[in-house]
């Protein structure tokens, strides 16, 4: 009998008691706990630029560099498709959908688990907005690169480390 076969060896990917193996709880834990952090830093950031700025007002932080300026989108990043939320709610609502659809596989691996709750973290600070206000509020201002706020970055950075995944794992 090989050792890979042997009842004391525990394999790699093998289940642990519940059905479910540590590896997979702690993806499933870190996936929820990134989720929940880009949507509450997301979401205070917002709050605290709406109840503390006019519309449009700018503090400057670092000259020519960078400002906090308090700014609404209509559309999707560096202001594209402008007055089109119903459209921007529907495609958020069928990347959740992706999402939870493919969940099980994402979960398995700690290279998606990441990028993906980037992912899903930004779109739901969004989402929120959109359902809520009607418009999204950006505020991070860096003068060469249109207005953004905490989700768009993390769904930004999460699209990205899902594209350089892919494409290491498609490379020979």
């Amino acid at each position: 009998m090989t050792s890979n076969h042997h009842p004391t060896v525990r394999q790699k990917h093998a289940p642990l008691k519940g059905g479910s193996s540590k590896r997979f709880k702690q993806h499933h834990a870190i996936f929820f706990i990134i989720v929940l952090a880009i949507f509450t830093l997301d979401q205070l950031t917002k709050y605290l630029v709406r109840a503390t700025f006019s519309l449009y007002e700018t503090k400057t932080i670092v000259p020519s560099v960078f400002s906090l300026t308090y700014s609404t989108n209509t559309g999707a990043a560096f202001g594209l498709l402008q007055n089109q939320t119903g459209v921007f709610i529907w495609l958020s609502v069928m990347v959740l959908g992706f999402i939870i659809y493919y969940y099980d596989a994402i979960s398995k691996r700690l290279s998606f688990v990441i990028p993906t709750a980037l992912l899903l973290g930004g779109v739901l600070g969004n989402l929120f907005d959109r359902i809520v206000y009607g418009r999204v509020t950006d505020f991070l201002d860096f003068h060469v690169w249109p207005i953004f706020n905490v989700a768009d970055a993390a769904l930004s950075i999460g699209c990205i480390i899902l594209v350089i995944v892919f494409w290491r794992e498609d490379s020979p």
